[in-house]
């Protein structure tokens, strides 16, 4: 019995402290229209000298690259493409100086992608049929004669369901 009133006296006692737990007031100001305002903070965070040059580096290292995300030159791609699309470049000294770069095989499997076949330092395109358009059909009439069978019914009493096997009606 003393272990009972001990306990509840201590869950008392714990949940009128966690009631009791300061309030604060936010602070507000009164204008002299009657506006209430509440008042801005700010925080400034001061940062290391090394934080700041990595911060520097990082912009300059985005400024610094007028390529694609990759790191690609894009001029290259954009010559290699057209050294693999265009017959007339296929062994110019540019096309050759190239061949074995990053770009030039980026701008092969983009070609293949697209559709085009690309053998022996030259893509083709290919020319893709266009997809048929379906015509919609219409449903002509059926020249089916319609029969009309007359509908039956035929009721089925509840007592005539049953799970279990019939009883014969023969007198004993």
């Amino acid at each position: 019995m003393k272990q009972l009133m001990l306990l509840l006296l201590s869950l008392s006692v714990l949940l009128s402290a966690c009631n009791s737990t300061p309030k604060t007031e936010d602070k507000k100001t009164v204008n002299a229209d009657g506006t209430t305002e509440t008042p801005k903070v700010e925080v400034k965070v001061k940062q290391s000298d090394d934080a700041r040059k990595k911060i520097e580096a990082a912009k300059e290292r985005g400024r610094k690259k007028s390529s694609t995300a990759e790191g690609l030159d894009t001029d290259k791609y954009n010559q290699a493409k057209s050294c693999l699309t265009e017959a007339s470049m296929a062994d110019t000294k540019t096309c050759t100086d190239i061949e074995n770069s990053v770009e030039y095989s980026r701008a092969w499997n983009n070609l293949t992608a697209e559709g085009y076949i690309c053998q022996h330092k030259q893509c083709e395109a290919v020319e893709q049929p266009e997809p048929a358009t379906e015509t919609p059909t219409t449903e002509s009439p059926s020249s089916e004669a319609a029969t009309e069978q007359p509908v039956s019914t035929e009721i089925i009493k509840p007592g005539g369901l049953s799970t279990e096997a019939p009883q014969p009606d023969v007198a004993p």
